[in-house]
């Protein structure tokens, strides 16, 4: 059944998101999402699309969203989609990074006039006002509007997209709350799922050493991450597709569909079958 024509109801923090591991699944044939050091970007198809951002983010964070911002900008199949920007949970703002998001925003800003609208999701204290600000500042060439989280649901409504506020919602609530080192981790392990604790330590520019101590004080671990984050996998494609567990057990990187089975039991104390029909009703 087509994830994004089906109606059902999932468990808190399960989602007809799929993770997307490069740039050209953003495709608008399905939802997924991809997760950075601050930042969550997603496609709901060609309906819409958004951003959660969270913590300090820094001018590098800036510079790998703007791909996925870009990635349908100019695309006339994506004319009157929708746009959140979800940055409730900034904690606080860069000053290099806003100026390259300032830049970003106005070098781009007649390449997204086929943007039908965007909303601006800002929290309180002085980033709040700093981001509910920034749409005034770039003046889109669409109508845009800077709400509270409390105006969300609301602002989902008049898009015409009510039924996505629940699952857009799952979704920032399973990505965006973790120790900023979980986060990094749970990024890397998105793009390189087998990757070692030497190679993950190179690519968060840490020493090994650093790496475990600063694991060990978020209270998790690569391998306790690396199994959170073959199950969540295994969950949304349970939840989104109809792929037999074989096919399931293939994607996730497990050897077979009994090693599936051990998981889920282990988890969940049922099989991936009984939990993809008890979900489904």
């Amino acid at each position: 059944m087509n994830a994004l024509t089906r109606e059902a109801r999932y468990p808190p923090g399960v989602s007809l998101f799929l993770p997307a591991t490069q740039l050209s699944e953003f495709n608008g044939s399905s939802r997924r999402y991809v997760l950075g050091r601050s930042f969550c970007y997603w496609q709901d198809g060609k309906r819409a699309n958004g951003t959660f951002i969270w913590g300090k983010p820094l001018e590098q964070d800036i510079a790998e969203m703007e791909p996925y911002w870009s990635c349908c900008a100019g695309d006339r199949t994506f004319d009157g989609r929708a746009v959140f920007i979800d940055a409730r949970a900034v904690d606080n703002i860069d000053a290099l990074a806003f100026k390259r998001l300032l830049s970003y925003l106005l070098r781009m800003r007649q390449s997204l006039r086929g943007v039908g609208t965007t909303t601006m999701v800002h929290g309180g204290g002085l980033a709040g006002v700093v981001t509910a600000g920034l749409l005034n500042v770039v003046r889109p060439a669409s109508p845009f509007r800077a709400v509270g989280a409390e105006q969300l649901r609301e602002a989902f409504s008049s898009a015409n997209l009510a039924e996505l506020y629940d699952e857009v919602e799952a979704l920032r609530s399973r990505v965006g709350k973790a120790p900023e080192i979980v986060f990094a981790v749970r990024a890397v392990l998105q793009r390189l799922p087998d990757v070692t604790v030497e190679e993950l330590a190179e690519q968060l520019g840490l020493s090994s050493r650093t790496l475990q101590r600063r694991l060990d004080a978020a209270g998790t671990s690569l391998r306790q991450e690396r199994q959170t984050h073959v199950m969540r996998q295994a969950e949304e494609l349970l939840a989104a597709t109809t792929l037999d567990l074989d096919a399931i057990a293939a994607q996730v990187g497990l050897s077979s569909a009994s090693h599936l089975v051990t998981h889920f039991r282990r988890v969940h104390s049922m099989t991936p079958g009984e939990w993809r029909e008890r979900n489904q009703r």
